[in-house]
């Protein structure tokens, strides 16, 4: 047994991939921005399940269930409301932290970046994903991490 490991989602959404950082992690944080994501994520942890609704097309609208499988341990994870860039600094190092499509969503993706040494515990490890798709409504294009063509308009060499 490898004692207690712990798990950070930052930008957690509605908290699926948190749930499932439950079945390799003892203890897993779950911390995004939006009050009404948390609050949902906050719900599913304690019920299991939770309906909500999705437009099937115009002013059609389908009602769902999503349900956590029964095979993962919920009481390991918790959420908190947070900002990536400003996060708290009282949070421990992790085993392992996750940030899903979250850096072009960042207005400061670089701040967020430069937090990680002191989030992640020597040996553990951080994963990023995204899909790189910038919109200026998220991160001023001063702060896209890429993305933009260069002065004369051109694709910048190194994205060639």
């Amino acid at each position: 047994e490898r004692g207690d490991t712990l798990a950070l989602d930052v930008g957690c959404a509605v908290g699926g991939a948190s749930m499932e950082l439950a079945r390799a992690f003892t203890d897993v944080l779950g911390i995004d921005y939006s009050h009404a994501f948390v609050a949902a994520a906050q719900g599913m942890a304690r019920d299991g399940a939770r309906q909500y609704e999705a437009v099937l097309e115009g002013e059609l609208r389908l009602t769902y269930t999503a349900t956590v499988p029964t095979d993962i341990d919920r009481t390991r994870v918790r959420f908190m409301q947070g900002d990536a860039c400003d996060l708290p600094k009282s949070l421990p190092q992790f085993d392992a932290v996750l940030a899903a499509n979250l850096l072009c969503r960042l207005p400061d993706p670089i701040k967020f970046i430069h937090r990680l040494p002191s989030l992640v515990k020597p040996g553990g490890v951080a994963v990023l994903v995204s899909p790189y798709s910038w919109l200026a409504a998220w991160t001023p294009k001063s702060n896209w991490l890429g993305g933009q063509l260069d002065k004369a308009g051109d694709w910048p060499a190194a994205a060639t």
